[in-house]
């Protein structure tokens, strides 16, 4: 075993994490060995502890100055200090709460003179308390026996939480095994095996989707359906969740009618691209041309400064379809005059975050909004995480078109903050405790349309 871990796989501070970097199939919930100075990371044992000791060194010590400033025995409770507030009531809690992890953050990140690293917000941001009434209690918590993520002080807060937590318990479950691993796919070899008169309706989820693409079952997790092995469920949600972005274009396609007015050329703008390349490869792409069968060829445009390259890739299959991914590394609003692009049949932002920026004259998004609502009868479609952030990203949609429009245009919602059935189906804990209805959210989570007309 290695004695030192560079990095983690999946983060989770409900388990010991060099065990999981060693084999993801096993996940140890058997962390009985707390850090003693900072008291935020569980282990294993204590030759674990070891092992993690360079990674975590720098971030416990931080922890450790700041609770010897404020003479506390918790980061948490240092906040505390600081803020000088009580807990009034369970929501009262919640925000308190909410107040003390954005306190301790703040303070961490003066000490360290650096923004946290993923694991380390992930250890402030889902501390160790109480589900019901948040105390603070490292391994005095009786933790959920299926999902080991949520943990309660006594059985009457376990109980009292039941009707609730039932409802998230196999999300936190799956995000409890869930690893970092790329998932196997097929290699296709470019040859596609249906025509026009196979074109059938449209699949009804990722994971039929998925099982049509790659002729296997995908078969989706539920708590009634047949038993799967571990592996097989994380394999499972791995390869469907690679299909969401395909998929949304799918669905987003079919919902506005664009699917019957196509011919042989599919133009599409992504813009605000980033990660999307990786999840637009040959055998994602098949499944466009396995719905769509009369499409020649596919035109994906992906354009924002965050795009992986500034080139066109292509995929050839054998019966002379293809598609092109056109990356351009540019705010849309601000592409060059020199560039090109035909003219789109649809429009997609995935987790788009158009109010992450909450300072307008610096959020880049509000005049690529209006430059692409200027596309009458183009269906414009985004993605959020959370239900919370779609009404937010549609409320700004909307302004952005009350501000553009002229008495005969008008913006129509086709699809508003609704539940994307092609959303990626792995779950991640929200960071946002104050969210109630969304505990756990998605990549691509949910689907908002919109349509801009032109009246005579």
């Amino acid at each position: 075993m290695p004695l030192f871990v560079p990095s983690y796989n999946n983060f989770n501070p409900n388990r010991c994490n060099n065990c999981f970097n060693v084999n993801t199939n096993k996940p140890c919930t058997a962390t009985k060995v707390v850090c003693k100075c900072c008291r935020l990371i569980k282990y294993c044992s204590f030759k674990h502890q070891t092992i993690d000791m360079n990674l975590h060194k720098e971030f416990c010590d931080a922890v450790v100055k700041i609770m010897k400033a404020t003479n506390a025995t918790h980061i948490l409770d240092c906040a505390a200090t600081i803020l000088q507030e009580g807990v009034a009531g369970e929501r009262g809690g919640k925000h308190e709460l909410r107040r003390k992890i954005d306190c301790s953050m703040y303070l961490l990140e003066k000490v360290l003179e650096r923004p946290l690293q993923y694991h380390e917000r992930v250890l402030l941001q889902h501390p160790e308390v109480c589900k019901v009434c948040h105390a603070v209690g490292p391994n005095k918590l009786q933790f959920c026996n299926e999902c080991h993520q949520i943990g309660y002080c006594s059985k009457d807060h376990q109980e009292q939480d039941r009707p609730n937590h039932s409802k998230w318990c196999q999300g936190y479950r799956q995000n409890f095994i869930l690893n970092d691993h790329e998932p196997l796919l097929p290699f296709l070899y470019g040859i596609l095996k249906y025509s026009e008169a196979d074109r059938q309706s449209l699949p009804h989820d990722i994971y039929q989707l998925a099982s049509r693409t790659l002729y296997r079952e995908i078969r989706m997790p539920t708590p009634d359906g047949p038993a799967m092995e571990q592996q097989e469920e994380i394999d499972n949600l791995k390869i469907a969740s690679i299909f969401s972005w395909v998929g949304t274009i799918l669905y987003t396609l079919s919902t506005t009618n664009v699917l019957d007015e196509l011919r042989d050329q599919l133009n599409v703008y992504l813009v605000g691209a980033s990660k999307e390349t990786s999840f637009l490869n040959m055998a994602t792409c098949a499944s466009l041309f396995s719905c769509i069968p009369k499409l020649r060829t596919i035109r994906l445009f992906l354009i924002g400064p965050n795009t992986c390259t500034n080139r066109t890739i292509s995929f050839a299959y054998n019966n002379g379809q293809q598609v092109e991914l056109i990356h351009y590394r540019h705010l849309y609003h601000q592409l060059p005059n020199s560039c090109t692009l035909d003219h789109p049949q649809l429009i997609v932002a995935f987790n788009c975050g158009f109010t992450e920026i909450r300072v307008p004259t610096k959020n880049t998004w509000l005049p690529t909004i209006r430059s692409l609502l200027q596309f009458h009868s183009v269906p414009f479609a985004f993605t959020s995480y959370t239900h919370k952030e779609a009404i937010d990203d549609c409320t700004t949609v909307l302004s952005e078109a009350l501000e553009l429009y002229e008495s005969n245009e008008k913006l129509t919602y086709v699809k508003r903050a609704a539940v994307n059935p092609f959303r990626d189906p792995r779950p991640y804990r929200n960071p946002d405790i104050l969210d109630e209805k969304d505990e756990l959210y998605h990549d691509n989570g949910y689907l908002s349309i919109v349509i801009g007309k032109k009246y005579s």
